[in-house]
């Protein structure tokens, strides 16, 4: 066999292994969180519909079920614009974004800004993790690809905006 050979047949067999391995990582991380089991508050409606009271649920959180729909464009566009401009057009992951990132990372020496996109937050949401590192990145970015595969954006919104943080004990817009 030649040299030439040999190193096309070596590259080719190291991204074989590389490409099993990541197959069977994601394979052990099993099916994506979809946000099924997520407790709401609940609440007590008029005869129109309208709020008149909510319950914490069980954890002690203030969870209502939120969807596009039920909110104000405006707050809609400031969101993509400052969380995820290309919401709509990635799949999941923006490596523009992550590249940015990762550039302001490499040059500043800390964190400056983040290349999450919504649906990334949404798997952070939906599977918490205890601390930042490369691994849970790593995770998030499978995570995020799955959701996409799996669910609709306007369901991966709708669950963003019913999970995400507004301070304390409020999840949720």
């Amino acid at each position: 066999m030649t040299r030439g050979r040999l190193i096309v047949a070596s590259l080719t067999g190291a991204a074989a292994v590389i490409a099993l391995s990541g197959a069977a990582w994601l394979y052990a991380l099993g099916p994506p969180p979809l946000g099924k089991p997520l407790d709401y508050s609940h609440i007590v409606l008029d005869r129109d519909g309208r709020l008149l009271r909510a319950y914490a649920t069980p954890d002690g959180r203030w969870r209502l079920p939120a969807n596009a729909k039920d909110v104000d464009p405006r707050f809609l566009n400031l969101l993509f614009a400052y969380e995820d401009k290309r919401f709509r057009t990635h799949h999941g992951i923006d490596p523009l974004a992550l590249g940015r990132a990762a550039l302001q990372f490499s040059t500043s020496g800390h964190i400056v800004s983040g290349g999450s996109t919504l649906t990334m937050q949404v798997a952070r949401l939906l599977e918490p993790r205890q601390h930042r590192s490369f691994g849970a990145k790593l995770r998030q970015l499978a995570r995020a690809l799955q959701l996409e595969i799996a669910l609709g954006k306007d369901d991966i919104l709708a669950l963003y905006l019913t999970l995400a943080p507004y301070g304390g004990n409020l999840e949720g817009i």
